[in-house]
């Protein structure tokens, strides 16, 4: 596979957590700098999709949303434009548990044809913000943002993504694999 450039999405409005999430501690290690950490050895680029210069301290160029109020899907937006390589893998900034095996799937699993490959869990949810996305939905995304269609998931079904089974069969699976934390409740919880 060629080079990839990497993700990472902070630019939620982390309402319940009451801060910036991606900055929040656990186990002594910022939120994001967990997915940084998962993805910089797959990446030889790294980006950060924010709204907040808080992020500008991990080093990586940090991303503001070209629309705003567009949710997720304007923020990868905004970032497939600004990375250097077709294939891009995403990560959210709150899901500490994502390792390495879940990347080298979602890369052994990209086909020429795929737009996207995105994980479903064996309950058929879709994690649509972990993925493998090229820059071929460039165009397909602005169109959904001109209309005002800002769901990410729903742009994924409409761009016929790949949605890449993630069964409790395979070595690496386990519940808590992409949760996310988004509250002090939750931090306390895992914390443990």
């Amino acid at each position: 596979m060629s080079a990839i450039s990497g993700i990472v999405l902070a630019g939620g409005r982390s309402l319940r957590m009451g801060r910036e999430k991606g900055n929040v501690l656990l186990k002594g290690k910022p939120l994001i700098q967990y997915s940084l950490e998962v993805l910089s050895p797959f990446c030889d680029e790294m980006i950060i999709s924010a709204n907040s210069g808080e992020y500008n301290s991990f080093g990586y160029p940090v991303v503001k949303d070209e629309i705003t109020g567009a949710g997720p899907l304007g923020g990868l937006y905004s970032a497939l434009r600004r990375t250097s390589h077709h294939g891009n893998l995403v990560l959210p900034c709150d899901t500490p548990f994502i390792h390495t095996e879940v990347i080298r799937l979602l890369l052994a699993s990209v086909l020429e044809d795929h737009l996207a490959v995105i994980p479903l869990h064996p309950d058929g949810t879709a994690e649509p913000l972990c993925g493998y996305y090229t820059k071929d939905n460039i165009p397909l995304m602005k169109e959904c943002l001109d209309k005002g269609e800002y769901k990410l998931l729903d742009y994924l079904r409409h761009a016929g993504a790949f949605f890449l089974p993630f069964h409790k069969e395979l070595s690496f699976y386990h519940k808590d694999l992409f949760i996310n934390i988004n509250s002090p409740e939750d931090l306390k919880k895992y914390e443990k």
